[in-house]
């Protein structure tokens, strides 16, 4: 908890598993008012933000780290991002660190993502 009403978060991780090594998940949500040097650099990258809004923003956060070093780590982040009265939008990405390179893994990989 952030206090106030501002936002809050939680983690659950595994460990000492069979498959994976560790492995984590974080959620997390926030809002408050943007501040001048936020909402210019919004601005700037072409988004309708003016100092003093309302947003709220969440977040989920995954990473995997297999207990074999045949299988890469795994990494995926999504965010929302969403200031009061507009429209919203959504980042976000995944990526894989493998231990030893293969080729087809990373093909298949980026695929998907």
């Amino acid at each position: 908890d952030r206090g106030e009403g501002k936002g809050y978060g939680i983690t659950r991780v595994l460990e000492g598993g069979s498959l994976w090594e560790k492995a984590a998940c974080s959620v997390s949500v926030v809002s408050g008012e943007l501040t001048k040097e936020r909402a210019e650099a919004m601005s700037s990258r072409g988004r309708d933000a003016k100092a003093g809004q309302p947003y709220s923003a969440a977040a989920c956060s995954l990473v995997f780290h297999s207990a074999s070093p045949l299988v890469p780590t795994f990494r995926a982040d999504v965010r929302h991002f969403q200031i009061e009265g507009g429209d919203g939008w959504y980042g976000g990405g995944a990526d894989l660190t493998p231990y030893y390179v293969d080729e087809g893994d990373a093909k298949a990989f980026h695929a998907f993502y």
